[in-house]
């Protein structure tokens, strides 16, 4: 069982999040991809459902979305909405 991050470690995860949605352009990440970068950047517990929380509550908040649905969760491909592009530049992250 993965240790839960704290809210601290949530929010920098969430923020690596939506920069890697970005560079993906208009053909977004790949959920695979993504988890295998945050591991990359530290995030060396995260699981894939803890990943997919976290895109899930990106995606209500209209950060980001799936560019296509498919029948299997793991090969959605993320990307940032216009509010997300916007969230980037207003916090520096662009």
């Amino acid at each position: 069982m993965n240790p839960s991050l704290d809210p601290g470690e949530k929010e920098l995860l969430q923020e690596r999040l939506l920069v890697l949605c970005n560079a993906g352009g208009h053909f977004g990440v790949p959920e695979e991809r993504l988890l295998f970068v945050a591991r990359q950047f530290g995030f060396d517990t995260l699981s894939a459902a803890q990943l997919t929380t976290e895109l899930i509550h990106l995606e209500k908040l209209g950060l980001i979305s799936t560019l296509q649905k498919t029948l299997r969760p793991d090969r959605r491909r993320w990307s940032t909405t216009a509010a997300g592009d916007r969230h980037l530049m207003e916090h520096g992250l662009l």
